[in-house]
């Protein structure tokens, strides 16, 4: 019997159901949170749509989301769909390491950061609109790029990339807690399209890109 009347006994009961509520609550938690971007079916995590910018031995690259595991199209836009009406955006830097030329076409790798971005859409004669608002997930990336000549100053650009996540915050969308992806997933990115060289030396181009990103 402790001082103040209270058993040791109910002490320790009443311990031990503080300790029952924690995990509890926190289980609770998380079921409230809708899980994005974690297929288990051989779905594609996201797709995007976007551009690739060359300068020299950076590569920057932003663009929007088109498809995202768990959610429906029409949630992923508060407008038309197009970068201007995207809820989610990307945007994307990485440093080229390493050249590799052949024939027609030259194999370039190099590292880098992927970010997602919750915001109001984005302009591609503003890039950095792209990054206007705040991050819902990024990712470490190693990178490959391939750019075939096609014509003079025209090629076509084929992009493989691992990524790894760092940060997957909890942010609202459409009146709901979202997350995406969790850190340390890995997720595979692939994307193709054609671009225009407008500068020789340095290397400077721009290449309209789509892809998508999967398990």
């Amino acid at each position: 019997m402790t001082s103040n009347g209270v058993t040791r006994r109910t002490v320790l009961a009443g311990a031990g159901a503080l300790a029952a509520a924690g995990p509890a609550t926190g289980v609770a938690a998380a079921a409230g949170v809708r899980r994005l971007g974690e297929p288990g079916d051989g779905a594609p995590a996201a797709e995007v749509v976007g551009e690739v910018a060359q300068d020299g031995n950076g590569l920057t690259g932003y663009g929007y989301l088109t498809s995202l595991f768990g959610l429906a199209v029409a949630d992923l836009f508060s407008g038309p769909h197009t970068e201007a009406g995207a809820r989610l955006t990307f945007f994307s830097t990485a440093r080229v390491g390493e050249r590799f030329p052949h024939g027609a076409l030259v194999s370039s790798v190099g590292r880098g950061t992927v970010a997602f971005h919750l915001g109001h859409g984005g302009d591609f004669a503003n890039p950095q609109s792209f990054a206007a608002g705040p991050v819902v997930a990024r990712f470490d990336a190693r990178l490959q790029n391939v750019a075939s000549v096609v014509a003079p100053n025209e090629a076509v650009t084929s992009i493989e990339g691992e990524l790894v996540q760092r940060a997957a915050p909890v942010f609202r969308l459409g009146g709901r807690r979202c997350r995406i992806g969790h850190r340390g997933l890995r997720l595979h990115l692939s994307a193709l399209g054609p671009g225009m060289r407008t500068n020789a030396a340095p290397p400077r181009a721009v290449f309209d890109v789509a892809g998508r990103l999967y398990r």
